[in-house]
């Protein structure tokens, strides 16, 4: 019998320490998600060009400069001109929005499309 109780209290404690990682690493992705942005500068874009390297597209007030960022170090790459309105979801993904299996049958088809045409040349 008291091996039954040590087991379920071992349980208790663990499940106990999963719910609290869970709630932590909720608390601690939306303390840091404003990182990116502050009350001047707001990184518009970023794309990863290496390991640990990657350009950032900053606006700061209303100019917008490239940035590339490494391990190391920030370099001043360029300033940029024009507008980067903000796009949501990503403009380049004609499946961004979709439910997942409209999406799926939509790249089925693309590729189906593709290999016929490639039949045909």
């Amino acid at each position: 019998m008291m091996k039954l109780v040590e087991a379920v209290i071992a349980t208790v404690a663990v499940i106990l320490i999963l719910l609290l990682a869970w709630w932590w690493t909720r608390f601690l992705g939306r303390r840091m998600s404003g990182v990116a942005g502050g009350r001047y500068m707001k990184v518009i874009d970023s794309i990863v060009i290496g390991r640990d390297k990657q350009l950032l597209l900053v606006k700061v007030r209303e100019e917008t400069f490239l940035v590339g960022v490494s391990a190391q170090e920030v370099s001043f790459m360029a300033r940029v001109d024009g507008e980067f309105p903000d796009i949501v979801p990503d403009a380049g993904s004609r499946t961004a929005g979709m439910p997942f299996s409209d999406a799926l049958q939509q790249v089925l088809k693309q590729m189906k499309n593709r290999k016929e045409h490639a039949k045909d040349e």
